[in-house]
């Protein structure tokens, strides 16, 4: 008989996997890496890194990784808001 640990050790795995790439509400988290941040938005990474150099997007970087503020996800959609707006 199989020992029921290894599929109790997958289905954490899966779980965590899926736990990483679900959007998070943005009042948790204040910090997004860049694949987070997309997926919030419900864009791809490349759409959010074309934001962030056309200056859409506000980013920081701390050594080698770059994170998005819930701030600058909230302004960006602020902006496009006011943009449907102005346009309506």
């Amino acid at each position: 008989m199989r020992h029921h640990w290894a599929d109790e050790g997958r289905a954490r795995a899966a779980s965590h996997t899926i736990h990483q790439l679900t959007p998070r509400v943005l009042q948790v988290t204040s910090l997004y890496r860049p694949r987070e941040a997309a997926a919030v938005l419900g864009i791809s990474k490349t759409v959010l890194y074309g934001l962030i150099r056309a200056n859409k997007i506000r980013s920081i970087k701390d050594g080698k990784f770059r994170f998005i503020t819930a701030d600058a996800l909230h302004q960006y959609v602020r902006t496009l808001e006011q943009q449907y707006e102005e346009a309506s």
